[in-house]
């Protein structure tokens, strides 16, 4: 297991679990920021099929989200197989094996006055299990006006939320699986808000139920770059949705309920080390 993995505290995990997001400091490294910011710069000006571009043309800035950037460029790969976060998922999660469910950059330019509203990453993904958390590495600080925030120990109420519709606009997908999400914002005193400061190198980890949003303040002068990979632990099984869960984009070769070990869809990452042999990233 890596020196940064180590570091993680059972002070840490504990946190983790019962507020369902915490924040480790200084877990990356320089030398990984420098990798990730070359790939995120080259997913810029090549954007991939699945981009996602959330901003209208003629509007003030400009805001993309773009998949799985380890299947094209080498060092978003590299960083994922042999990083730290892995090995930190699985410690926080209590997992014996960690696979990776996908890879999310967010690309968000200065004036942008797009917002994530309230929610949940889970229902957009057709999973289900308890050991599914995200890891979220900014690339450039984060201020307290342009944060994540989470509301603390909504992983527990044991409810999933309607996931918005992919152009941001508030609406929600239809279907009976999912309830809508509470009005959180015109309540924000009833609820415990999580949200840090940010440094590059910082990485927030919280499980794919808890309900968060990202902040904006349009008057911003600092791009957003961050880098966030979703992980699957031992309960982790696929799961048929109606309607479909957007991702993944391509269909599994797996049964509903199947575990989610498909090493074409989802690779195997870090497995918790034996005692008996060399420790593992």
């Amino acid at each position: 297991m890596t020196t940064a993995a180590l570091r993680v505290s059972k002070q840490d995990i504990d946190s983790y679990r019962r507020d369902g997001a915490v924040c480790l400091r200084g877990l990356i490294s320089p030398a990984w920021l420098d990798a990730l910011r070359e790939g995120v710069e080259k997913n810029l000006r090549s954007p991939s099929p699945e981009a996602q571009v959330y901003s209208e043309p003629g509007e003030p800035g400009f805001f993309m989200h773009d998949y799985d950037l380890w299947k094209r460029i080498r060092s978003m790969r590299d960083f994922t197989f042999e990083s730290p976060l892995a090995a930190v998922a699985g410690k926080m999660m209590g997992a014996g094996q960690v696979n990776l469910l996908n890879e999310l950059v967010t690309m968000k330019e200065p004036g942008t006055a797009n917002v994530t509203d309230w929610h949940q990453d889970y229902p957009y993904f057709a999973v289900d299990g308890d050991q599914v958390c995200a890891t979220w590495v900014p690339l450039i600080a984060i201020s307290p006006d342009n944060a994540l925030e989470f509301v603390k120990g909504s992983h527990r109420w044991g409810r999933a939320f309607a996931p918005i519709d992919s152009q941001l606009d508030g609406t929600p997908y239809q279907g009976e699986e999912f309830e809508l999400v509470p009005d959180i914002e015109s309540r924000r005193g009833d609820y415990d808000i999580l949200s840090w400061e940010l440094e590059p190198g910082d990485c927030v980890v919280f499980h794919l139920l808890t309900l968060h949003k990202g902040k904006v303040d349009p008057k911003n002068t600092v791009p957003r770059r961050a880098v966030s990979h979703r992980w699957l632990g031992d309960d982790a099984v696929y799961a048929v949705r109606v309607p479909e869960a957007e991702f993944p984009k391509v269909k599994p070769k797996l049964e509903d309920g199947e575990p989610m070990r498909n090493a074409a869809d989802f690779p195997l990452i870090w497995k918790a080390p034996d005692r008996n042999s060399p420790a593992q990233n």
